[in-house]
């Protein structure tokens, strides 16, 4: 294991002992799990130190071609971030990935306000069955985030959920935490 590595686990360790401690309850079965789940979460990928859009250049989904990871449609709203032309013909075309991830944070935060919480009620209007298998959808983030479906999603989780989604969305996730972070935190900045 690298140097790396265990510190991400040492810190993950540090992480579920204290949140352990101070009496927060963990959505995963054990200590040991928690500390498993986010250290694998964190060694997904690689990391990210420059602060940069990672170089993910070749044959990529959609989503991550379009800098629009959770493949939000184009309806004219005037995203910030928005690529000339803004849309592929269906989804929303951004400059950079955070512009992307930054849109999925202010459509939570828009269901937040329409009390819609849980894994259940964010998916089925993110991804509704019309279009797609929602209950499988449900199921998956539901397994990666290691959260219960119906269980409230507060906004300290929704990077991990914003991962989760970008992994269903395009097969893969390729983005650091840090990097999400930020997207997240540019969508209550501006």
């Amino acid at each position: 294991m690298s140097d790396y590595a265990l510190l991400l686990l040492s810190a993950g360790l540090l992480w579920v002992g204290i949140r352990n401690r101070a009496g927060v309850r963990s959505n995963a079965a054990s200590s040991e799990d928690a500390a498993r789940i986010y250290t694998e979460e964190l060694l997904a990928v690689e990391p990210n130190l420059s602060g940069k859009e990672p170089d993910i250049a070749g044959k990529q989904p959609r989503g991550i071609r379009n800098k629009n990871p959770g493949n939000i449609r184009y309806n004219g709203t005037a995203w910030v971030g928005l690529d000339n032309p803004p849309s592929d013909g269906s989804y929303c075309r951004f400059t950079d990935a955070r512009f992307g991830i930054r849109a999925m944070a202010r459509v939570l935060n828009s269901y937040q306000k329409r009390g819609l919480v849980s894994i259940r009620q964010i998916i089925s209007t993110w991804a509704p069955v019309n279009e797609n298998n929602t209950a499988s959808y449900i199921a998956a983030v539901s397994k990666r985030m290691n959260w219960a479906a119906d269980v409230p999603v507060g906004n300290d989780q929704w990077p991990v959920l914003i991962a989760a989604i970008i992994h269903h969305e395009n097969g893969k996730q390729p983005y650091s935490r840090g990097f999400i972070e930020e997207g997240v935190r540019m969508a209550w900045q501006y």
